[in-house]
Parts: C-alpha cells; sequence; structure tokens
C-alpha cells in the first residue's frame, strides 16, 4: 500500500506513529508554515516525500489517503480523494452533515474505492466482547457512557486563543470531538435510539462540555463528554441481573468486570501497544481485501452517528 497523509497534527503524529513498522509507503501533505514540523517527520518515520498542494500528491500513484484535519474540512478533502480513484480513511466525525455523507458515499460506489472513519472503538476487542456479553445483565435499564479529558487547549480558550477544537467555525466542541466516541459505541451496541437531546455547556459559541440523554424505551442511556473539567472517564451498563463496568473512556477501553446479582464477578482484560493500532491493522485489511461488507457495517454506524449530530444542530451553535 501507498498511504498519503493529510495533515501533520496531533492525531496524524499518533498514526505515523503506530503505522511505523507497517510495510506500506507513506507521503504527506503539509503546509508551508508546517514545513519544519512535516520534514522533521519525516525524517523520523521515513516518509518518501512532502507535498504542499493537494492536487499534486493526488497525482501519486497512492492507494488510500488519510485525511487528519479539522471536521470543516473533511468533506472537501475527501472528494477530491474519491474523485482522484483514491480509497479513504477520514478522522472522526467523517462528515457534519448527512447529504455530505452521502454524496461522499454515492462517488466512492461509483469509483470503486472504499470510504471508512477511522473510529477505533470498532477494532477494540473490550467492546466487541462488552457486546456479546450484554444478555449475561438481562434487561438492560440504564446505560452510562462518560468520556471526560481535560483540554490541553482549554487553558488557550479561556484566554481567547481559540484553536480549532474550540472554534465553531471548524465544527469543534465536546460533542464532534469526544461525544462522537460515545455515540458510536451506542449505536454499535444498541442501534439508534428512539429519542435524544443534547443538554450542553456553551462558553464562547461552543460547547466544552454537555450530556447527551437518550431514550430507547425500555430503557435510558446517559452520555457526558467533557474538555472543560476533570472527572473519571467511564462505562456502566446496567441490567436486572447485573452490570457491566469500565473506568476506561470508551476509545481506550482494554477491560471491564461483570458483576451479577449475587455479586459473583468475572474480569475480562485485553492488551494492545496503542489504543489505534487494530484499527488501522483492520482498516488497512478491509481495503486490501476488497471487504465490502465490512466497509458497509462501518458505514451503517457512521451514517447514523452523522444523522443524530445533525439533528442535535450542534454544528449551528449561536
Amino acid at each position: 500500500m501507498r498511504l498519503g497523509i493529510i495533515g501533520t497534527g496531533k492525531i496524524a503524529q499518533e498514526v505515523l506513529e503506530v503505522i511505523k513498522d507497517f510495510q506500506i509507503s507513506k507521503v504527506i501533505l503539509s503546509t508551508h508554515r508546517s514545513r519544519q514540523k512535516s520534514e522533521k517527520l519525516s525524517q523520523i518515520y521515513n516518509i518518501e516525500k512532502i507535498y504542499y498542494e493537494y492536487d499534486e500528491l493526488l497525482k501519486d500513484k497512492l492507494d488510500t489517503v488519510y485525511v487528519a484535519l479539522p471536521n470543516n474540512l473533511h468533506y472537501e478533502f475527501c472528494k477530491k480523494a474519491i474523485e482522484s480513484n483514491k480509497n479513504v480513511i477520514v478522522e472522526k466525525p467523517i462528515c457534519t452533515n448527512l447529504n455530505q455523507l452521502e454524496h461522499l458515499k454515492s462517488l466512492a460506489n461509483k469509483n470503486g474505492v472504499f470510504l471508512i472513519e477511522a473510529m477505533n472503538i470498532h477494532h477494540l476487542k473490550a467492546l466487541k466482547s462488552i457486546k456479546k456479553d450484554l444478555n449475561k445483565i438481562g434487561n438492560i435499564k440504564t446505560v452510562q457512557l462518560n468520556y471526560t479529558q481535560y483540554s490541553s487547549r482549554f487553558d488557550d480558550f479561556k484566554k481567547g486563543i481559540i484553536k480549532p477544537v474550540f472554534d465553531p467555525k471548524y465544527n469543534g466542541g465536546a460533542l464532534n470531538d469526544l461525544g462522537i466516541y460515545n455515540i458510536h459505541a451506542l449505536i454499535y451496541l444498541f442501534g439508534m435510539p428512539k429519542e435524544y437531546k443534547y443538554y450542553p455547556n456553551i462558553n464562547k459559541n461552543i460547547d466544552t462540555s454537555g450530556i447527551l440523554i437518550c431514550d430507547y424505551g425500555e430503557f435510558k442511556a446517559t452520555l457526558i463528554a467533557a474538555k472543560d473539567s476533570i472527572g473519571e472517564s467511564g462505562i456502566l451498563i446496567s441490567g436486572e441481573d447485573g452490570y457491566i463496568v469500565s473506568n476506561k473512556a470508551i476509545n481506550e477501553i482494554d477491560n471491564y468486570d461483570l458483576i451479577y446479582r449475587k455479586r459473583q464477578k468475572e474480569n475480562f482484560k485485553f492488551q494492545f501497544s496503542h489504543r489505534l493500532k487494530d484499527e488501522f491493522i483492520d482498516i488497512f485489511k478491509i481495503i486490501k481485501d476488497k471487504d465490502k461488507a465490512k466497509e458497509e457495517d462501518l458505514f451503517d454506524i457512521s451514517k447514523k452517528a452523522v444523522e443524530m449530530l445533525e439533528n442535535l444542530q450542534i454544528y449551528n451553535l449561536k
């Protein structure tokens, strides 16, 4: 595989570290402003070429591009790549609305390429195991997913220095950055809720934290995403016969306990060297094997997640 990495930010650097030993060749798209950073990355991770114009990169004989840019740029960069007959891996959230997403998928199908959201939770063994164990706790009554992580950019934000992750123009905010993991997990485990509503804490026209309440009829779910506070992330799924609990955020879960009504306890532990490694192993295999069925399964969850985000109107905060 020959991979084009679009961006030089934190997540792109993290992915470069994860795939450094994979048998793939890499090129990267940078800006002239980030020239020094991209040259350093090139030396560390054996990047064959640095491009400073996207059109030039797309002329390269690439199999796949990985889009690691601010949320508001996903659609345009994915569209150009697909029109150039490249497979696309794109950071979460994949798009800002359903029209964009459906257009990209239609183009991808027409051009015979893959479109996959980089959402690592679907490749974590612990979450797959939790889904299998849900029937052990009886009728589920409540679900709590909490992703609280004080942002390294929040102190600047309070001073008026606004980075893309806290900028409405870039489709930033807690729900789009952290809450999207909770939404994907909820859909993966239980499907779409019947009703849902988001209660955000708004600061400088952006949600810095918030609570998403989801109603499934027979049970309720509370999803917390916070970038402005310190707290303990975790998962708690409670049923009539027991509960499943973990003290890890959903995107880095590697263990959980299953505790039954009579207090019997089972502990499950899973190992990974990096939370993104299994994700990129799986995605590269899907593309290599041309596994449309797996691509469609992942896309279905991505589409439902975008539908929820669009209905919550988080992109139109005033």
